[in-house]
């Protein structure tokens, strides 16, 4: 059992920990009160922990089914390592920047190939470094499927940009998210690029362990949601039978919070 109380001492020991420059929007949002900015910034923990795990269905699921897409579209479930994925990739990074609004800079074309490199180098070293220290059993070297479970959010965003629209999601990317709104034939990949990047934000920010007490979060689980059921409804509707948000919003204004 642990014997810790608030008082001036501890409240202090904390600030210290957390860090000023970190505390401070939490004293902002709490009119300079420490006691208060210490709550909220357990609140912010609490609240991260309860987005965590609709964050976490909905980035599987969005993986799975984009993954899924692109073995059909390149023939191959081994379609990273795929000539004609590797060939758009390397046409891509070869291209003329896009066009872009007058004052801004021309924005880079999608790189589809070097966080792909990266991820396999890291999985391998891993591998490596359990392979000294464990059974002979553990393998040598990552397999496709390895890297694509490694590979992060923002990779499987940037299949949904707008400059390999073309390539990847009008011929077949589009199949991912069966439940979404069409615009003709097909889904509209603007707002349901734009939604996904939001997510995407949300996620670091929970990950990263920013400040989350000033974003409607019970608005966003409903968008986590949402954009689940647009790729299969069962996982949105499992993700909403899990979610305990709107209790932790309500919870934001009580004295004292516990994690």
């Amino acid at each position: 059992m642990s014997n810790f109380v608030y008082d001036a001492t501890t409240i202090r020991a904390l600030s210290d920990v957390i860090t000023p420059a970190r505390l401070a929007p939490y004293l902002t949002a709490s009119n300079n009160d420490l006691q208060a900015a210490i709550d909220l910034y357990v609140w912010n923990i609490k609240a991260a922990a309860r987005l965590y795990g609709p964050l976490s269905i909905f980035e599987v699921a969005l993986r799975n089914a984009l993954s899924r897409e692109m073995a059909r579209l390149f023939g191959t479930p081994d379609w990273i390592g795929a000539h004609p994925f590797i060939a758009l990739g390397t046409a891509l990074l070869n291209s003329r920047p896009r066009n872009a609004p007058a004052g801004k800079p021309p924005a880079s074309p999608t790189d589809l190939l070097s966080d792909i490199t990266k991820t396999r180098d890291r999985v391998n070293k891993e591998l490596a470094r359990k392979s000294r220290h464990g059974p002979a059993s553990i393998r040598a070297g990552a397999t496709t499927d390895d890297v694509i479970a490694a590979l992060d959010l923002g990779y499987w965003t940037k299949l949904l940009n707008r400059d390999v629209e073309q390539h990847l999601f009008i011929p077949g990317l589009y199949r991912a998210f069966p439940h979404a709104p069409r615009k003709g034939k097909l889904p509209d990949r603007g707002p349901l690029s734009n939604t996904i990047h939001g997510i995407r934000s949300l996620r670091n920010r929970v990950m990263h362990f920013e400040p989350l007490f000033q974003r409607d979060l019970a608005n966003e689980i409903g968008n986590i949601i949402n954009a689940c059921r647009l790729i299969d409804e069962t996982a949105g509707d499992w993700i909403e039978h899990h979610s305990e948000f709107g209790a932790g919003a309500r919870d934001r204004l009580r004295p004292r919070h516990y994690f």
